[in-house]
């Protein structure tokens, strides 16, 4: 699949009526998680990269991922408010705050030396919460001789589910509950990088803590888990599709049965020119760049959400294709330009339900058969299986300006994202509120 060298091309329909522009009398949001919140919208909550991106495409209910796996390894970043630089440190977005500098912390870190310990006290039961902020890898994660018990995902509900081995995409969390009910001893906890890239591409090296029982000698050496070998797909899959929304009557899941609008969306890596008076390393003078049906994403001079709810015109365009403009075998290895991987794919303002997955190409006819539109787990990142695709859904109604990107921090600045406008409902509680009196000048 070749890469758009032009990119800023978008297309947006209409997701609710009303102004982008409308005031909201008190500057609250009806979240679709939280509620009635003040202030709980699209101004606070993107990243700086969202107000500085170039294409935008407005959706409703539900988008459909078929993704062409052809990238490299990468991870999570954040951008400068304005999109002057890149900063690939995540201590720079709007959303995290430190009470240190974030680098001397690091290397107050690196100085400290030796392996963390956790201690736990046998027979009781303790919460993990496991994030994988890895910018460049998705996460194998086990504790040696332990069965972990997955409650959450991505902060929304599951039904348990008891398993010894975890896998988390870049910016993916899970919540566990660990039962210390093994011998009193020592045990590593440890995670090691899933990819189907060639394994001379990638760091293939465990990270480990050590899991400590009260009591046990602490000179012992630690007990260290069979972790799958780094391109175990069977072991991925196995446990993705082992996650179900919780669905209680206290915890009702709130999936679309029918939808308004739809889009397949293909991901591509490709090779375009160099700029005139650079010098690329790509084969014949060229540079890699990263495309959403075709199109790579390019950052304006101009903040997307201010030009969207001030109408400034020139900073994006609306004719993103809902469909790949060339139909053609998009999981096929004959058509990768490089090899497939297991791709993050992640929407900020929303959470959504992922409703099925599978491998090669979307059939739109015979795939939403399979689809489980009971308890799906629900999420804000989706790990898209190799050479596969994902299909999710979700109700557009939280209004805003909302990015949509890879995790992987190279592609983000490939142009593998975009950006989904979604309009103004009907009444002010459904409206994108004014911007902040202090929001900073791009």
């Amino acid at each position: 699949m070749e890469s758009s060298g032009g990119g800023g091309r978008v297309s947006f329909g209409e997701c609710n009526d009303g102004e982008a522009d409308d005031d909201n009398d008190d500057g609250a949001l009806n979240h679709p998680l939280f509620g009635r919140v003040a202030g709980l919208d699209a101004w606070f909550s993107l990243p700086h990269v969202v107000d500085s991106a170039l294409v935008a495409i407005a959706v409703e209910y539900l988008m459909v991922l078929e993704m062409l796996m052809e990238i490299f390894d990468g991870g999570l970043c954040a951008l400068s408010w304005c999109g002057k630089e890149v900063l690939w440190g995540r201590a720079s977005s709007a959303r995290e705050r430190w009470n240190s500098d974030p680098i001397e912390v690091e290397e107050k870190a690196k100085l400290s030396g030796g392996t963390t310990n956790f201690p736990v006290e046998h027979g009781k039961t303790y919460l993990l919460c496991i994030v994988n902020a890895a910018v460049n890898n998705h996460l194998f994660f086990k504790i040696a001789s332990h069965n972990l018990t997955v409650v959450s995902v991505d902060a929304s509900y599951t039904k348990p589910y008891t398993t010894d081995i975890l896998m988390l995409t870049s910016g993916q969390t899970t919540d566990v509950l660990l039962t210390a009910n093994q011998a009193e001893a020592r045990y590593y906890m440890a995670a090691k990088v899933y990819t189907t890239q060639s394994e001379a591409n990638i760091d293939n090296t465990t990270t480990t803590a050590i899991l400590g029982y009260v009591g046990s000698n602490s000179s012992a050496t630690p007990i260290l888990p069979d972790l799958p070998v780094y391109n175990d797909t069977a072991t991925v899959i196995t446990f993705t599709r082992s996650l179900r929304s919780l669905s209680s009557e206290e915890h009702t899941v709130d999936v679309p049965q029918s939808i308004s609008d739809s889009s397949i969306i293909t991901v591509g890596l490709g090779l375009i020119p160099c700029e005139t008076g650079r010098n690329c390393s790509g084969p014949n003078n060229t540079r890699l760049a990263a495309s959403m049906n075709n199109i790579s994403f390019v950052l304006p001079d101009v903040a997307i959400l201010q030009a969207y709810y001030f109408g400034v015109n020139g900073v994006f365009t609306t004719d993103f294709p809902s469909n790949p403009p060339v139909v053609y075998n998009y999981t096929g290895d004959g058509t990768n330009i490089f090899q497939a991987d297991n791709h993050p794919m992640h929407i900020h303002g929303y959470d959504f339900y992922i409703v099925g997955e599978a491998f090669g190409n979307y059939d739109n006819e015979t795939d939403p058969s399979s689809f489980n539109l009971v308890d799906p787990p629900q999420r804000n990142t989706v790990g898209v299986p190799a050479n596969g695709w994902a299909a999710i859904r979700f109700k557009a109604d939280n209004p805003g300006a909302w990015f949509v990107h890879c995790h992987f921090d190279d592609h983000v600045t490939w142009g593998l994202d975009t950006v989904f406008i979604v309009k103004n409902g009907p009444s002010a509680l459904e409206s994108l509120i004014p911007p902040p009196a202090d929001l900073p000048k791009c």
